[in-house]
């Protein structure tokens, strides 16, 4: 039920309220004023007495005076009486009333207590709620920001990986035309040495005899590059660069010679880029382990993420559960307000078949309390109306009645306690049949 609803519930029955007040007020107001009254002449009445008695005033000029004290004739004790029982009547009803109103007052304050605490409570939810939503969002984007920064920077890396491979891929070319030039420089010499051996013979560096065969069918890839690398190292190891000649210049006899220095600055060349290709070596180990140092980085990247979703995933849970758990004290609080709606309408109709007197369901509770307001007041005007005799009868009427309910229930009592006497009594003969009966 919306808060609208409830507050116009509570507004009419506050003005109920303060409309039984109000009579219950004025019904106060005259009993006071009988209160009064009676006090009035029952302290004319003692003073008279005492009068009597300290100055032996005669009865007679007593009796006078007291008819003197009540205005007129026609009043008497009768109707003394009779405004004593108006006036207890009206004190018992009264108190009634207190009483009903009474335990309405505090079922209203009852049901205000736990709508306050119920909205405090779901208040208090609902923060704590929108607090860690936005405390879990402002983790999340943090988490987002970070994974895109690293990203950023493992893209860079990797473009930095792709570069240093292109000029890996391009000293390892370089090196290998280096190499074939070598072997082309190597071979020229050698062939030379057969032309003209004896100018060859003083040679510190003998190639060897299965160099050139490597260069035959008999040898694979693998044993042919082995063998040229050694022989590429034996060089380098054993011959010194020489200084460049001019050609021109040179004789035919000189040519032995040329070949010999052009090998030696080939080997020279070969030498260098061994240097390259250890420098290659070193950054190609370099990127070996900044490509491992990498792919660590992006591993523990990928854990952090997968950390990340799961807090995720638990954050929607819990989400899911407190949109659950709210559901359920909006459900909660429907049924308790239902429930004591129904308790309302039960206790109404209660009163309502108590002071009408009548079966007839009536499920709006504005024409009951209307219905009951209007026989409050029959009872007050026919209080106010209704004879003497007619009262002592129906109090003698409801006295009778009571004592023979007391009778009646005093009577079922007793024939309780004498049929559980008589079934005490009866069940060990029925115990000894029973041993009988299978033995005849």
């Amino acid at each position: 039920m919306s808060q609208s609803r409830k507050k116009s519930l509570i507004g009419r029955a506050k003005a109920s309220q303060e409309e039984t007040n109000a009579r219950v007020d004025s019904c106060m107001v005259t009993i006071k004023s009988l209160r009064d009254l009676a006090e009035k002449e029952a302290s004319l009445v003692q003073n008279a007495l005492r009068d009597m008695v300290d100055n032996l005033i005669d009865p007679g000029y007593t009796l006078e005076l007291t008819k003197c004290i009540h205005r007129s004739g026609n009043r008497n004790i009768e109707e003394y009486i009779k405004r004593n029982t108006d006036i207890l009547l009206n004190e018992h009803a009264t108190v009634v009333r207190q009483n009903i109103i009474q335990k309405m007052k505090d079922q209203i304050r009852l049901m205000n207590e736990e709508m306050n605490y119920d909205a405090k409570k779901l208040g208090e939810d609902i923060s704590n709620f929108f607090e860690f939503i936005q405390s879990s969002y402002m983790s999340a984007s943090d988490s987002f920001k970070k994974v895109t920064e690293i990203a950023k920077k493992n893209y860079g890396k990797v473009e930095q990986i792709a570069e240093t491979e292109d000029k890996l891929f391009a000293l390892k070319n370089e090196l290998q035309e280096l190499e074939r030039q070598m072997l082309e420089c190597l071979m020229c010499s050698e062939f030379l040495k057969k032309l003209n051996p004896k100018r060859h013979v003083s040679d510190e560096f003998l190639i060897r005899k299965e160099f050139l065969k490597s260069f035959g069918p008999t040898y694979n890839d693998e044993q042919r590059e082995e063998l040229q690398k050694e022989v590429l190292e034996e060089l380098l190891t054993n011959l010194e660069s020489v200084k460049p000649v001019v050609v021109n210049t040179v004789s035919a006899t000189e040519v032995m010679k040329i070949i010999g220095r052009l090998k030696e600055s080939n080997l020279s060349l070969v030498h260098n880029s061994s240097i390259n290709k250890g420098s290659s070596q070193l950054e190609t180990i370099e990127l070996v382990t900044a490509k491992n140092h990498m792919d660590e980085e992006l591993s523990a990247w990928d854990e952090k993420i997968k950390d990340t979703e799961k807090e995720l995933q638990v954050i929607k849970e819990l989400h899911e559960k407190l949109k659950n758990q709210i559901k359920n004290l909006e459900e909660e609080d429907i049924e308790r307000h239902k429930e004591s709606q129904e308790m309302e309408l039960k206790k109404l109709a209660e009163i309502y078949k108590l002071c009408t007197g009548s079966d007839v369901q009536v499920n709006d509770p504005l024409l009951m309390k209307a219905a009951i307001d209007h026989a409050i007041q029959a009872i007050f005007i026919e209080m106010n109306t209704f004879p003497r005799k007619r009262v002592k009868e129906l109090i003698k009427i409801l006295e009778a009645e009571k004592k023979l309910r007391e009778r009646k229930a005093e009577e079922v009592l007793r024939a309780q306690r004498a049929t559980e006497r008589l079934n005490k009594a009866l069940k060990p003969v029925m115990k000894k049949e029973k041993r009988q009966a299978p033995k005849n």
